[in-house]
């Protein structure tokens, strides 16, 4: 499921105005593999097994997806995605990923979708937001967060600032403010190195 939505949100942005048959085929099937609760697993729609449960990352991307198809905020699909995400975010404003490590990845990408969906104001996201800044390590970038607690890193990684500063720019922030602009700083410094 996760591999389609990444491969479907491609097809679409790149596809232009209207989408193609297999992309409306493809979005058909990625509506179809939501689960009854409203979320979206990695493999298996509404299934037990633990490393393939409903995911907070994987529904955001799945939100997001549909949105970047044309897809209103008040699609059914969407809403159900976006109720569900509001009710997993932790009390330190993170949400989960099942299958990337650490608190980034899924509070980065429930953002982004929140936001996308014209909820960046709202409390979950605002809380989501205030946890990813607050985790900015002192060179600019994010950490993995290996204990599950954001910013306990002693060194971030390109594709946990890349989350991040992706997630904040979605939310609203300025291409200048500080933060950004010294997680963009932190992913360029990686690649020259």
């Amino acid at each position: 499921i996760l591999d389609s939505a990444n491969v479907l949100s491609a097809l679409v942005v790149a596809g232009g105005e209207e989408p193609g048959e297999a992309t409306r085929l493809g979005l058909r099937w990625l509506v179809s593999r939501q689960d009854s609760t409203g979320s979206w697993g990695t493999f298996v729609p509404d299934t037990t097994l633990r490393n393939d449960g409903p995911c907070p990352y994987v529904t955001a991307a799945c939100v997001e997806t549909l949105l970047d198809s044309g897809a209103a905020a008040g699609d059914p699909a969407v809403r159900r995605g976006l109720a569900w995400l509001l009710g997993q975010q932790r009390p330190d404003g993170t949400y989960e990923a099942l299958w990337y490590r650490g608190p980034v990845p899924g509070t980065a990408m429930a953002l982004a979708a929140l936001s996308r969906a014209g909820m960046a104001d709202h409390p979950a996201a605002r809380r989501a937001r205030a946890a990813l800044l607050k985790a900015q390590l002192p060179d600019g970038s994010w950490g993995p967060g290996d204990t599950g607690v954001l910013g306990d890193d002693p060194a971030g990684t390109v594709e946990e600032t890349a989350w991040a500063v992706r997630a904040l720019l979605a939310s609203g922030m300025p291409v200048d403010d500080p933060r950004i602009r010294q997680g963009a700083a932190a992913i360029v410094s990686a690649q020259c190195q």
